[in-house]
């Protein structure tokens, strides 16, 4: 996610901003570092010093609701980071019932899939599509559309928290 959304990771030094990206969708992506972690990870994983507040590009952030990290004591919304730092972050997806491996994104027989969800699998697989339709401009809809699906139809497997813009209006 750092070299594609102009995301900083501070220890590296990093920071690429591609300008040609206008979207992003980071999945069970990590959350603050230093302080956030357990002190004995703190010296092991440096790099989780992340600085999601050059994220200007819209972006949605997807999460399992199970994902309970073991170096951080704060447990499944230390991935929800990205959501709550980002500027451009506009909506989250918490995936219920499924941890880091979200039902089976990595396939459904990887050794990482920890619970094999497909349904959860396919919502995160259809709500995503969604978003990036209506974010690149393909289908202004989608979103809404799935949002609504979502609500009506499956409201058990996932929820969508959205980020008000002042200068929008909810739909």
């Amino acid at each position: 996610m750092s070299d594609l959304l102009p995301e900083r990771l501070e220890e590296a030094g990093a920071g690429h901003a591609r300008g040609r990206i206008r979207a992003g969708v980071p999945l069970a992506t990590p959350g603050r570092g230093g302080a956030d972690l357990t002190p004995e990870h703190v010296a092991h994983l440096p790099f989780f010093d992340v600085d999601f507040s050059g994220i200007g590009v819209p972006t949605r952030v997807v999460c399992g609701a199970e994902d309970d990290p073991h170096f951080t004591p704060r447990g499944p919304e230390w991935h929800a980071d990205a959501f709550h730092d980002a500027p451009g972050a506009d909506a989250l997806l918490t995936v219920g019932g499924v941890g880091h491996g979200l039902g089976g994104i990595a396939g459904l027989d990887a050794r990482e899939t920890e619970a094999e969800d497909p349904d959860a699998l396919e919502a995160t697989r259809r709500l995503t599509l969604a978003w990036l339709r209506s974010a690149l401009s393909e289908e202004t809809d989608a979103w809404a559309r799935s949002r609504a699906a979502l609500r009506e139809r499956a409201a058990d497997i996932a929820t969508i928290t959205e980020r008000e813009r002042p200068d929008e209006v909810p739909s």
